[in-house]
């Protein structure tokens, strides 16, 4: 016994604790290979996906009742039109019978598809049908092509982009570890794609890489690149030794004079592979079938072509698209079909013009839609997530995060026009409902926004200086001459100057005026369009022989009160011009005089404040004017020694500075981040302030003083 417990011992199959003990079989080893690395995580960019279920899921789990409409993952919606699926049907039925069954077919596709698509989508662009291999949709075919690359190549991605070019990227092995302090995966060029460079990236800054990854129409951003612009890609291509992967899953969708394939520029043959598919627009998001153009003239640099190896691979990993699917396509190309998926693609165009519609309403700047069915949706300032999360928690729609897509998508959603109709109208409706009654006004959120990034600046930061040219306060104490005079007031208008002392000074006026406490000095209610004094010194000193009499002046409790005035008197049945950029003022005014009448009466009860019967000796404002001109001055000489082109200043208390490509908000950051100083980010203004930041000169003079050097260190 003692011998065969040895033997069994060194046996790895059974384990025994003594000679007389059972012999169980040991519990099977793993095997002695490891994970690959590169597959040891998930994509961050396709854990949006994940998040977006996850989140969803939770949502339902405590709104169990909710209708949620989703305009999130950019799946079809409408049915695949009868001439298609009658062909696919037909072609199903046939399998069973024995002149109708067929098995296994060319791997690169059925030549009378690729023929058709040639003719359809390549005619006079030397496109032929051997340089195109159908496949099972677009996705697939880029991790067919990240195999024909391998893992000893550098990738460069428009940033941001679909995910499944990074991710099958990161599958591969091409790239570094992810850098979770930029958001980015090491080894791959994110070639940053916005609303400054017209979603094209700057080639002049992006270094060569093996493979660029293009997709035009973009997805998520909907940009379509131009003639010109693809243009430069290709030369950029040709003298790097590049191979472009154009991905033109949303051609069909291009309205304007946009190229929709690769293969209309000159030379692209010789460096692009272009994929395509059918299920945006024949709905053949479950059908699966799409291709790949490889054409011959495409070579490595060995002159080997890209083709044959590219071949080697779809014969290797693939059988052929499905044979149902195939004769759907093949119907897709019949001018029947053709004109079915156009009548399939201009449904979602009006989805796509009804979410616009709404977005742009809200005062939103929106991208993309044109060309694409997606709508790229700005939120200065804010955390992509945190809009989604605040989009799905208040009105049960489900979008896609922006940085989502990469780095570059940061402050944006992306919101899909795949949907029912009568869905895209009540998502629209509940938008509406949630930020025009619900929410703050789109650009006054950027005085929240600098709040709230000052606070957090702090907490980082407890010792830090922070230096305030931010939000137009005005700083230096009131002359003297004016608040002895406003020590004379009478009661009921403490109420009203208090108004005044606080827009000055941000302090409440607590004093008893010592002529109150005398029969002569006491008054009460004045006239609530301003003492006759004060109208007729306003009308003397500012409207002199310009033909405005004291009976045309209303003195109020300052300008920005009386813009909801006026709002008020209008009504919510005017449109509205504002100068872009302007006083956020203007545009939230007429966002809260579309909300309801309770705001409107409030304001109308605010008409009857008591208004002041001030005069105000001039020297002593020209003198506080003076003050904050000087100010301007020395900030204006500080910017333009760095280099950088200001505006305004001249005759006003702002410094109006462009920093050329840059985003308003990253530049706020990096000088409250590096500088300790506060500036307003010039897209909280409207679209056009996007690049620029405004700089108060309103300060003490220590501080306009301290604020310039550390400016001068940072740019210096």
């Amino acid at each position: 016994m003692a011998a065969a417990a040895s033997a069994f011992t060194a046996s790895s199959s059974f384990v025994s604790s003594s000679p007389c003990s059972l012999r169980y079989p040991a519990p099977p080893r793993s095997p002695s290979h490891g994970r690959s690395h590169d597959l040891a995580s998930d994509s961050v960019d396709l854990l949006t996906f994940k998040q977006i279920a996850r989140r969803r899921a939770i949502h339902l789990a405590k709104y169990p009742d909710a209708k949620i409409i989703s305009l999130g993952i950019g799946d079809t919606t409408e049915p695949i039109p009868d001439v298609i699926t009658n062909a696919m049907a037909e072609r199903a039925h046939a399998l069973s019978t024995i002149d109708g069954y067929s098995g296994y077919g060319a791997e690169q596709g059925e030549k009378k598809l690729r023929a058709a698509i040639a003719a359809t989508y390549y005619a006079d662009l030397g496109i032929e049908d051997s340089d195109i291999f159908v496949s099972d949709g677009a996705k697939c075919d880029i991790s067919r092509l990240q195999v024909l690359f391998g893992s000893n190549v550098t990738i460069a991605v428009q940033d941001p982009s679909y995910p499944a070019y990074v991710d099958s990227s990161v599958i591969m092995g091409q790239t570094g570890l992810y850098q979770q302090d930029v958001q980015k995966y090491g080894n791959i060029e994110y070639m940053r794609c916005n609303p400054e460079n017209g979603f094209f990236p700057d080639l002049s800054t992006v270094p060569r890489a093996d493979i660029i990854f293009f997709c035009s129409p973009n997805n998520p951003t909907g940009a379509a690149a131009s003639r010109d612009q693809l243009t430069k890609l290709v030369k950029f291509a040709k003298d790097n030794g590049s191979i472009i992967v154009y991905d033109s899953a949303y051609a069909m969708y291009i309205s304007d004079d946009s190229p929709k394939s690769i293969f209309e520029i000159p030379g692209a043959k010789e460096v692009a592979i272009e994929t395509a598919s059918f299920s945006k627009y024949a709905g053949f998001t479950g059908v699966r079938l799409g291709w790949t153009v490889v054409p011959k003239e495409l070579l490595f640099s060995d002159g080997h072509p890209v083709a044959k190896d590219f071949n080697r691979i779809v014969c290797t990993c693939f059988n052929g698209a499905s044979n149902i699917a195939q004769a759907g396509g093949l119907a897709c190309l019949s001018p029947e079909g053709l004109k079915a998926m156009h009548d399939v693609v201009g449904f979602y165009k009006e989805n796509t013009e009804i979410i616009v519609d709404t977005f742009t309403s809200l005062g939103f700047n929106v991208y993309g839609a044109k060309n694409a069915p997606y709508v790229w949706v700005h939120f200065p300032g804010r955390n992509s997530w945190d809009v989604f999360a605040e989009i799905l928690e208040k009105a049960n729609v489900v979008t896609t995060p922006g940085s989502g897509f990469g780095p570059g998508g940061e402050g944006f959603v992306r919101v899909s026009a795949f949907g029912h109709r009568d869905n895209i109208i009540e998502a629209a409706r509940r938008l509406k409902q949630l930020y025009k009654f619900g929410s703050d006004c789109i650009n006054l959120l950027i005085f929240k926004q600098i709040a709230r990034r000052r606070a957090v600046h702090l907490a980082k930061y407890p010792d830090a200086k922070i230096v305030s040219l931010g939000i137009g306060d005005t700083t230096e104490p009131i002359p003297d001459v004016i608040t002895n005079a406003m020590a004379e007031v009478t009661s009921c208008q403490t109420r009203a100057l208090s108004v005044i002392y606080i827009q000055f000074t941000k302090q409440i006026l607590a004093f008893r005026a010592h002529a109150l406490s005398t029969i002569d000095g006491y008054s009460g209610y004045g006239a609530e369009q301003g003492g006759k004094k004060l109208r007729a010194a306003v009308a003397a000193t500012y409207y002199a022989d310009l033909g405005i009499e004291d009976s045309d002046i209303f003195v109020s409790d300052p300008a920005k009160c009386d813009i909801s005035r006026l709002q008020v008197l209008f009504g919510s049945n005017v449109t509205i011009v504002v100068q872009d950029p302007s006083f956020p003022a203007y545009f939230d005014s007429n966002v809260i005089m579309a909300q309801t009448g309770l705001y409107q009466q409030d304001v109308q009860n605010l008409i009857h404040c008591f208004c002041s019967y001030l005069f105000v000796p001039i020297q002593a404002m020209h003198d506080v004017v003076g003050f904050y001109e000087e100010n301007t001055e020395i900030i204006v000489d500080t910017f333009t020694s760095l280099g950088f082109n200001v505006y305004g200043a001249k005759n006003a208390p702002y410094v109006w500075v462009h920093f050329p490509g840059g985003n308003s908000w990253d530049v706020f950051a990096e000088i409250l981040e590096k500088a300790n100083v506060v500036t307003t980010p010039g897209s909280g203004f409207g679209p056009s302030g996007e690049g620029l930041v405004r700089v108060s000169a309103f300060g003490h003079r220590d501080n306009i003083i301290e604020a310039p050097r550390r400016l001068k260190q940072l740019y210096k």
